[in-house]
């Protein structure tokens, strides 16, 4: 079994700035400070990234959990 590379997303919030988060939706969502990868990502369930991403008031939460 092949595992698959991590799509990183980038958030469209940080605009040109250079320090932002990405996202990386699998089995689990993936999430790491994008200015330093290196330091790895952590991971959390995708039933509490959906919980986050409603909580904060995100436009489309269930693109969250696709």
């Amino acid at each position: 079994m092949e595992i698959e590379a991590p799509r990183w997303r980038k958030s469209s919030y940080t605009a040109n700035q250079g320090n932002c988060v990405e996202v990386s939706l699998g089995e689990t969502v993936a999430v790491r400070n994008s200015h330093r990868p290196v330091l790895g990502p952590i991971s959390v369930h995708r039933e509490a990234w959906a919980l986050f991403v409603e909580s904060i008031g995100m436009i489309d939460p269930p693109e969250a959990v696709e």
